[in-house]
């Protein structure tokens, strides 16, 4: 439990130190937007916030192992991977708020009760069965508590996805328009993550600390090359409005 405490709370910290401020930053339209410009507006959003928490929570998971090596004793080996698994969270949990912002923005509150309940009793269900399939069965051994954490991992991501159908449902905006977004920083991802892991032995006689920064320098250098390549667009219309929203803030003070 212990163990486990440490790799959620690092699992759990860019959706809580990053993703919550930016949420509240591209969010901010949606109260005065109407319409199909909300619509739009809750696309293009999560399509920014993607650009960001999706490195991070991929990033996280690849450097986990060294994470743990870098900063835990061997009391504490598990922390790593159990940090790789729950790194998942991080990516779609500041999604799913933007979707409940969009909701709040349309007076739906009680359709994100039901979904904050139905994400509860999923994720009780998820921890509860993967728990005891793999508790005490030699097939799984050391790694039962592993299952456990991707579920969590899992159920987040299911919670997202049922947000967007939600809205799909509700205000008829088709599924492709969340999703195919996505793509493109995803596969900025993968591609990191395999420059981390291809490089990585080559790293191992190295203290864990500078592996650890080196593994995080390679990160980004491979991830900001991806933006440039794969999503350039999307990486300048993000970085405008930051800028736009730095500017604003500054005037009001």
């Amino acid at each position: 439990m212990g163990a486990y405490n440490y790799a959620y709370n690092l699992a759990d910290t860019p959706a809580v130190a990053i993703g919550e401020p930016l949420t509240d930053v591209v969010t901010a339209a949606f109260p005065q937007a109407k319409g199909d410009k909300r619509q739009t507006a809750l696309i293009r959003a999560c399509t920014m916030i993607s650009l960001i928490m999706f490195p991070l929570a991929f990033g996280l998971g690849a450097v986990a192992d060294t994470v743990a090596d870098a900063f835990f004793n061997r009391k504490w080996a598990n922390v790593g991977p159990m940090l790789m698994y729950l790194s998942l969270l991080a990516a779609p949990r500041p999604l799913a708020s933007i979707v409940q912002s969009y909701l709040f923005a349309g007076h739906r509150v009680r359709v994100i009760v039901w979904l904050e309940w139905g994400s509860f009793l999923t994720l009780m269900a998820a921890i509860a069965l993967f728990g005891s399939l793999t508790a005490g069965n030699p097939r799984f051994g050391s790694s039962a508590i592993l299952w456990t954490c991707g579920a969590v991992g899992a159920v987040f991501v299911l919670r997202t996805l049922a947000s967007f159908w939600t809205v799909t449902w509700l205000d008829g905006v088709p599924m492709r328009r969340f999703l195919a977004p996505l793509v493109r920083p995803l596969i900025g991802c993968a591609t990191m993550v395999a420059a981390i892991l291809a490089v990585r032995p080559m790293l191992a006689g190295l203290p864990a600390v500078v592996q650890l920064c080196l593994e995080v320098a390679l990160g980004v250098v491979v991830y900001l090359a991806g933006a440039v390549v794969i999503f350039r667009d999307a990486a300048t219309e993000f970085i405008e409005l930051l800028g736009a929203s730095f500017l604003r803030r500054r005037r009001r003070r």
